[in-house]
């Protein structure tokens, strides 16, 4: 399946997108309206926008990896309900070469009418992609807010702002997962909100013997913990700045420091499990689900697996702690893009499709795949007091207050591997300063930038 990085290094499964109320099917609306770009920014790859698709019999291609096959089935059976007038035919790669088949499918002479970007920059620095601008207005998707800032391109390529160029499948994001039974056991009968309450229950957890928080470190998945303290100290847009490449971003920061050093104090006051360096992700799971840790700060793809692993009702899930009482709530993020391809005879019909992943049908087509959908914050259909009701609502209220904020492992290509894994290991094995930490972190990132 194509992969989205997760926690330092972790292949966090993409997921399908969604929201709201269906929007009906209206009346031609006026031209995309995108300006062509600055020397050497985005081309100009609008079209006269319709959300009016008629009657008429239209065949679409959608290309994706094979391990989204089984929901991309799905929803296009969904959607070719709802209209069937237009059918919709799945393509499909080996996850593995997806990503590198991409911009050859797309301005080959049978480019898809749709299809899945991991990079969309790439896409639309390429002009393979339609700027959607035009059928953000049209169908009122600008109520999305922050959950389609992935799926965004400035003039000057930047990801992150801009006209919009594709709608996220939906999401996978990060928070913290607790341990009922243990929670009990230590009085923790107020859930953390802050971070100065998340250390309280650390604190406790050690002294009853507990380990508080469980993390798998083997490929760098202390970086969780480490992201959750900066988007709190430091807040979402710096981070997302530095993490979609703005000039002169930095990691290495008063705000990321203090980060830093919180992690490490944790570190210190033995907060996390002792061979956290040698914990692969699969093993940290069934140990949280075998009772031995208070806290996994892991994301939503853990549920289903915790679901089979732990028994019934034992383990619930939180938000990230914030920077205080009134600190913004945010955590960390990933989304699935699909764009519209520039070679597409049938952009309308193409949008309708964006559009529909919106609808109720499409949401619950999501949530029955075990992901968090693109949500206005209406009512979703979860089971009540369920993991994946507190999944939604969490997510509902980062979106809201602004707080999503990209993985920090994707700021390029190879950060993970040349920076995040061996560093987070570092700071772990108390081989570094938190200073060292970030300074090493933001070389590896100006390196590989060329900055």
């Amino acid at each position: 399946m194509p992969q989205r990085r997760g926690p330092a290094g972790t292949s966090a499964r993409t997921i399908p997108a969604i929201a709201v109320t269906a929007i009906a099917i209206g009346s031609v609306l006026g031209l995309a309206g995108c300006a062509p770009g600055s020397s050497g920014g985005a081309p100009t790859t609008s079209v006269p926008v319709s959300t009016d698709v008629g009657a008429d019999k239209v065949e679409l291609t959608l290309y994706d990896g094979q391990g989204l096959q089984g929901v991309d089935d799905a929803l296009i059976a969904g959607f070719e309900k709802d209209f069937p007038n237009i059918t919709i035919t799945g393509s499909y790669d080996p996850d593995n070469v997806h990503a590198q088949n991409l911009p050859r499918t797309l301005s080959s002479d049978n480019a898809p009418d749709l299809a899945q970007s991991t990079s969309i920059v790439d896409e639309v620095t390429d002009g393979l992609f339609l700027d959607l601008d035009g059928y953000e207005k049209a169908y009122g998707w600008d109520d999305l807010g922050t959950q389609l800032a992935a799926a965004r391109v400035s003039d000057d390529l930047k990801q992150g702002s801009g006209s919009l160029y594709g709608v996220p499948y939906g999401f996978v994001f990060s928070g913290v997962y607790y341990n009922k039974k243990l929670a009990d056991q230590i009085g923790l009968t107020t859930l953390p909100a802050t971070i100065d309450e998340f250390e309280a229950a650390l604190a406790k957890a050690k002294a009853a013997g507990i380990t508080p928080i469980i993390a798998a470190g083997q490929l760098g998945l202390g970086t969780a913990a480490f992201q959750n303290l900066l988007d709190a100290y430091a807040g979402a847009e710096p981070v997302s700045d530095w993490v979609y490449r703005a000039d002169d971003a930095s990691i290495d920061t008063p705000a990321a420091l203090t980060a830093a050093e919180k992690l490490k104090a944790w570190i210190d006051a033995g907060y996390f499990n002792a061979d956290v360096n040698s914990t692969t992700q699969d093993a940290s799971y069934s140990r949280f689900a075998d009772g031995e840790a208070l806290f996994m700060m892991q994301g939503s793809w853990a549920n289903p697996i915790l679901a089979k692993a732990a028994a019934p009702d034992s383990y619930g899930f939180i938000a990230p702690p914030t920077d205080g009482a009134d600190g913004v709530k945010t955590a960390v993020y990933n989304s699935a893009t699909i764009g519209i391809s520039a070679r597409s005879a049938h952009p309308n019909e193409a949008a309708a499709f964006l559009n529909w992943l919106r609808s109720d049908a499409a949401r619950e087509i999501v949530l029955a795949n075990g992901n968090i959908p693109l949500s206005t914050g209406s009512s979703v259909p979860t089971e009540s007091g369920s993991v994946t009701e507190s999944l939604v609502s969490v997510f509902d209220a980062v979106s809201a207050d602004g707080g999503l904020v990209p993985f920090v492992q994707n700021a390029t290509s190879g950060i993970n591997n040349s920076a995040w894994v061996p560093q987070t290991q570092s700071l772990f094995g108390d081989q570094i300063t938190p200073k060292q930490f970030l300074a090493n972190i933001q070389k590896a990132y100006e390196d590989e930038l060329g900055r």
